[in-house]
């Protein structure tokens, strides 16, 4: 196989309209639900001396609104979120996500590279020069209506899905490669630190979260070692993780590891990762699913 043949396999493999849809649809309303649970606005009325906006916004000198016009900003993102869940202007609707992420998550977040944000701004952003509207939304319903049709190569609905798994195989390689880096190897995953977050998730006063449910002083106590057994799982699911673009043991194994680690942290340290949790429905074959019942096979371009 050619170079340019592997290039185009590995970017555009041929993919179901549906497929994208439902991860549209699931990304929406998850984010939607993650968005109102966390208010944003309430920013506004903090002082400025708390302010940590993102280097974008500090290099920029772009202003924090007060908390009236921050609440009506998160109003019309949070409804670009219905709109794109039910595919209404979809690529409309993705845009303002992605700009109003860009905006209200920039308030509060001095690592925008890290991983509770970035999914919230990259995701929309690939949505919004996507085909996500095809099927199974409002556009859809209306083109059908007008007897539009609408019949595009099945690569068009795959290579959003890969760039969405690409950039979060980034995100967790360049985590587990951080930790090298300021720590050597294997000093971060050998070292305490996994126990003291552990420890940091039972007290409120400790940290901005907490922990959902606070057993890690339990597990610390049924086993001395559970810090590192967790820490050495961490960081090999990281740094890992881009094998699961290329080996599908890796998909299998190490994607539903990060997932059980990420939910982990939530449950016992507190930070919450929704929408790096979120953007893995894009990992997911919709259309061969069989409870779906999504008829037809997934055509493919000669």
């Amino acid at each position: 196989m050619t170079f340019a043949a592997a290039w185009q396999r590995f970017w555009f493999p041929p993919r179901r309209a549906e497929d994208l849809a439902i991860c549209r649809i699931a990304f929406a309303a998850g984010m939607f639900l993650v968005g109102v649970s966390e208010p944003i606005h309430e920013w506004g009325e903090v002082p400025a001396f708390y302010h940590r906006p993102a280097i974008l916004m500090r290099l920029l000198h772009i202003p924090i609104m007060d908390a009236g016009v921050l609440q009506g900003m998160e109003v019309v993102w949070l409804g670009a979120m219905v709109t794109l869940a039910i595919g209404w202007y979809s690529r409309t609707s993705a845009a303002i996500v992605c700009l109003g992420s860009l905006y209200l998550f920039g308030i509060d977040a001095p690592e925008f590279l890290g991983r509770a944000y970035t999914g919230g701004v990259f995701v929309p952003a690939i949505l919004a020069v996507s085909y996500c509207g095809d099927v199974l939304s409002v556009d859809a319903w209306r083109r059908r209506r007008s007897g539009q049709v609408i019949d595009r190569p099945p690569e068009e609905y795959g290579w959003p899905a890969r760039l969405v798994c690409v950039f979060l195989s980034y995100v967790f390689f360049a985590a587990g490669v951080s930790k090298i880096r300021e720590t050597g190897f294997p000093a971060w995953m050998l070292s305490d630190q996994t126990a003291r977050n552990l420890l940091v998730g039972h007290y409120w006063y400790a940290g901005r979260s907490r922990a959902l449910w606070p057993v890690g002083a339990h597990l610390l106590q049924m086993y001395a070692g559970a810090g590192v057994v967790l820490g050495v799982m961490t960081q090999f699911a990281e740094l890992l993780y881009p094998l699961a673009l290329f080996v599908r043991a890796a998909r299998l194994t190490v994607v539903p590891l990060m997932l059980a680690i990420l939910i982990g942290i939530t449950v016992t340290m507190g930070p919450f990762f929704g929408l790096t949790l979120l953007a893995h429905v894009f990992w997911v074959p919709w259309s061969s699913i069989k409870a779906l019942d999504i008829p037809g096979p997934v055509p493919t371009r000669h």
